[in-house]
């Protein structure tokens, strides 16, 4: 898998419009698992278990985990675009 290559501001972006959900009341900077709406067990910034780092329901993560996982899954997302659009410059 190459480097990431999305910028601080396209990472801004994308928290933007993604939010870092289900945080535990009393436990500032700590997420715990949801189901989102397409009804699929998901954590922190949108992170699912079919790619990247596998949680359990209940699973609690800091906001730094939270944030790695968003790297690691933009990094996975952008290499799959980069592969199918070879001859077109991002």
């Amino acid at each position: 898998m190459s480097a990431q290559t999305i910028s601080r501001d396209g990472t801004d972006l994308v928290k933007a419009f993604e939010s870092c959900l289900k945080p535990i009341s009393g436990r500032k900077g700590f997420f715990t698992t949801y189901i989102c709406p397409a009804g699929v067990l998901t954590i922190a910034w949108g992170h699912t278990n079919d790619h990247g780092r596998a949680f359990k329901a209940g699973e609690v993560w800091s906001q730094a985990e939270c944030d790695t996982a968003l790297a690691q899954d933009l990094t996975t997302f952008e290499t799959s675009v980069s592969t199918i659009l070879k001859d077109v410059p991002l």
